[in-house]
C-alpha cells in the first residue's frame, strides 16, 4: 500500500493501519486543508475522493509517532 497520497502534484504522507477490524487510511491536516476551499466545499472531484478515502486526518507530528501513539491520539478524538 502507498504511504503518500498525491494532489495536485505534491505528495502528503499517509499510514494505513488497522483499526477497529479494518485497515484504514490516516492522513495528516496539511491535505486535508488542500482538499476544502474558504467556503468548506471540496476544491475538485479528486479533493472528494481523496477526502472520502481517508479514516481520519491528524497533525502532521502526530502521523509520524509510533502506532500506539497514533491509535491513542485517534481513538481521544474520533467522534
Amino acid at each position: 500500500m502507498k504511504d503518500t497520497i498525491e494532489f495536485r502534484s505534491i505528495k502528503y504522507q499517509c499510514r494505513w493501519m488497522d483499526f477497529d477490524k479494518s485497515t484504514v487510511l490516516i492522513a495528516g491536516e496539511d491535505l486535508e486543508g488542500e482538499l476544502l476551499g474558504e467556503d468548506d466545499k471540496y476544491v475538485s472531484d479528486d479533493a472528494k475522493e481523496i477526502d472520502e478515502m481517508i479514516f481520519f486526518f491528524v497533525p502532521r507530528n502526530i502521523l509520524k509517532t509510533s502506532e500506539i501513539t497514533l491509535r491513542t491520539y485517534i481513538e481521544k478524538n474520533v467522534s
